[in-house]
């Protein structure tokens, strides 16, 4: 009898106890832990990562990585396959993602919830496959992390076996069912089926560096499985250019008094072209055939020249006020960059090749006129200055800067004040004062002077050398004809900053300087000063929620410091097809967020970089790039910075005045679905009878008054690109 007493006299107490507890600690699968998160999702994640406390450590280690990949993650420690499985729907399918990344096992192997066969822990598995594809989710599998013991149980022995085994399975399924497979174990075990020393906070959860690994891992599955999508249907709304001749362009060109001076008047329209000009200041000389004035002028002054381009079909001129004075990059730089296509895979044949199809496509025809070379030519010093010299993928740089030239367009490098680049060659500053270096005399570069990364990681090379070498790598690059330079590091500071400034300007040479990367706010005034571009912010991806956070969030407060020869820079552009080398693929924007993205950049005075293949451009990239009318707002005199003057989280409306009196406009929806948006000219500040133009289209839309409001429906996160004018 007493036993029985006892019994329910416990029962009882178990059943206060339950009572007493909070609701989220009768919460068995931990639905309250992303309820809140999940309740405002407004952009479709790319993939959610499902899975336990690993998972769950990746967004506190190095959340910024996967939010700038619009990767969510929905880990939770301690779980097990069945918990994950009964959150399922919660966690993922509300959210509607892409793909769902399945990390789990561990604490099945670990019994946290009791023993569990591994067949089911398989089966646990394979049923969230099912749930992802059943709700038209893409599922990717991953291989458990390698573990030597599991700290919290320790009684239960190694666990390698076991985590052998349950990954055979997963590799089986994943294999015989078609499913990506993320291979975490293999990257980070070592010779005993551990996780490596160097990767692990302890036996079984990653330290950053591990992150790193996984995160390399999972974006190659990743990048690979995106591109068997079929891409979206892309649209051009840019009329073809007619086969009149139409000169475009810039309206204002700067350079300093006795610098070298180079200029392609651009002109659209069908060949054989002529060329001519009114009102060249002395000094100054035009090919008539190719458009190309050359020269140097030794007074400041301005001049105002007329430019005409005439064929068989008829004539076309447009003024051109040449300023010749302390100030350069009158507008923000048009061209192209190499990082974003070929990254360090970037060669002399590649960079010709993009010179040859900025020619051919018809841009520069349309104004652009930088090929930037980015990081990835480095060798080693040498030369007449001891200067950094090109390594084996560029074999004659002056060759290269005279073919570009004899092309009217205009040639830039890169580098950075750090011993090593990003990438990993040498930069502006060394460890020895005749210019040697640390990284290339312990033997940790390969064939083409690039640190091994199996050998010493790269931020082991960014730091300031004793040596700078800042004045000597200036002077060649001005013998070679550079024109523009990245010099590259962070965070950018003012002595760095002036030191290379002022090597620049005594090379007597016109070389646009533009900084990279993150410019401090604070220093603010200094950048306006000393350079004529610096990037506002850390590497675009392409993907929306990476565009749209730099060009929405990000911009505002450097208005002020934006305008004729110092423009803050949103980062290089994401259309096309680009990749990061050596492989190329259609970037990750639809066709309605590339319009998004050029018309947000236009109307921000933003420098514009094409980082995409140029020698491999369909219809669509061309048309977006080859829009005069909104490379006109982008390359207005006036140079004022757009700014949003409604914005809310559906929608944004940017206005910018312009010098010719008219005012350009932006509709932006920043919402998935199709949105009415429309504006009062008066509400925006705006008097008079108005008419209203469609720049993409080149076409006007209608006449409206003052108090008139016209609407018109925005595709999602799409956008109207319009101007406003007096009737």
């Amino acid at each position: 009898m007493r036993k029985l007493f006892l019994t329910i006299a416990l029962a009882l107490t178990a059943v206060a106890v339950w009572g007493q507890q909070k609701p989220e600690d009768k919460d068995w699968a931990k639905f309250y832990r992303y309820e809140a998160q999940n309740r405002p999702m407004k952009n479709r994640p790319v993939a959610v990562l499902m899975g336990d406390s690993i998972t769950d450590g990746w967004a506190k280690q190095d959340g910024a990585w996967l939010w700038h990949r619009l990767l969510v993650g929905r880990g939770i420690s301690g779980q097990t396959t069945a918990e994950m499985l009964v959150r399922f729907r919660a966690d993922v399918i509300e959210l509607g993602p892409e793909y769902v990344v399945i990390l789990a096992g561990i604490n099945d192997i670990a019994r946290n919830n009791g023993f569990i066969r591994l067949k089911n822990v398989n089966k646990n598995i394979i049923s969230m496959v099912e749930l992802a594809q059943a709700h038209g989710i893409k599922p990717i599998l991953c291989t458990l992390l390698p573990a030597h013991e599991i700290g919290w149980r320790k009684w239960l022995g190694d666990p390698r076996p076991q985590i052998d085994s349950l990954n055979t399975m997963i590799r089986t399924y994943a294999a015989e069912n078609g499913i990506p497979l993320v291979d975490y174990h293999t990257a980070m075990k070592d010779d005993e089926g551990a996780m490596k020393e160097e990767y692990r906070k302890d036996a079984v959860h990653p330290n950053l560096a591990g992150y790193k690994v996984m995160e390399e891992v999972l974006l190659g599955v990743l990048d690979k499985a995106r591109d068997a999508v079929p891409a979206g249907e892309y649209y051009i709304l840019t009329p073809p250019a007619p086969k009149t001749p139409k000169v475009n362009g810039a309206k204002v060109y700067g350079a300093r008094p006795k610098a070298p001076f180079l200029y392609r008047i651009p002109a659209t329209g069908e060949r054989p072209m002529r060329f001519s000009a009114d009102g060249l200041p002395k000094g100054l000389t035009l090919n008539p055939e190719t458009g190309i004035i050359t020269g140097s002028v030794r007074k400041a002054g301005t001049w105002k020249v007329t430019l005409r381009a005439e064929n068989a079909l008829g004539r076309s001129e447009r003024e051109l006020r040449i300023v010749i004075g302390d100030k350069i990059c009158l507008t923000p730089p048009l061209g192209w960059n190499s990082w974003n296509v070929w990254g360090n895979s970037v060669s002399q044949e590649k960079v010709l090749a993009s010179a040859r199809a900025m020619v051919s496509s018809g841009l520069a025809d349309c104004g652009w006129t930088y090929i930037n070379i980015d990081d990835g030519w480095q060798g080693i010093r040498g030369g007449k200055y001891n200067a950094i010299l090109p390594n084996g993928k560029f074999y004659d740089m002056n060759a290269l800067s005279e073919q570009i030239h004899a092309m009217g367009l205009k040639f830039g490098i890169y580098s950075g004040p750090w011993v090593g680049t990003y990438a990993g060659h040498i930069g502006s500053s060394a460890d020895y004062a005749d210019g040697t270096y640390d990284l290339i005399k312990k033997g940790l570069v390969d064939e083409y002077y690039k640190l091994d990364r199996s050998r010493a990681d790269r931020s082991s090379v960014r730091y300031f050398g004793p040596y700078s070498f800042a004045a000597a790598d200036a002077k060649q690059w001005a013998e070679w004809g550079v024109d523009y330079l990245k010099y590259d590091w962070y965070p950018n500071d003012v002595p760095h900053t002036r030191e290379m400034a002022e090597a620049l300007h005594a090379t007597g040479r016109d070389i646009v300087l533009s900084l990279s990367n993150t410019a401090p706010y604070a220093q603010a005034s200094s950048w306006e000063e000393l350079s004529q571009a610096w990037r506002t912010t850390d590497d675009i991806r392409d993907n929306w929620v990476s565009m749209s956070t730099i060009g929405f969030y990000k911009q505002a407060a450097w208005a002020r410091y934006c305008g004729p020869g110092h423009w803050p820079d949103a980062d290089m552009l994401v259309v096309g097809k680009v990749g990061w080398g050596p492989n190329v693929r259609p970037t990750r924007l639809t066709a309605d967020e590339q319009y998004t993205h050029i018309s947000l950049w236009a109307l921000l005075s933003s420098p514009l970089l094409i980082g995409c293949e140029m020698a491999d451009m369909d219809a669509f990239t061309v048309g977006l790039l080859s829009n005069t009318e909104v490379l006109d707002v982008n390359q207005d005199p006036l140079g004022i910075q757009g700014m949003p003057v409604e914005m809310d989280d559906k929608h944004a409306v940017y206005l910018k005045p312009l010098e010719d009196g008219s005012v350009a406009l932006g509709l932006f929806n920043l919402t998935t679905s199709p949105l009415r948006l429309g504006f009062k000219p008066r509400a925006l500040g705006i008097e008079g009878n108005l008419i209203l133009r469609d720049l993409w289209r080149q076409k006007d839309l209608a006449a409206i008054g003052t108090t008139d409001r016209w609407e018109a429906t925005v595709p999602g996160h799409g956008v109207l690109l319009l101007t406003l004018r007096s009737e």
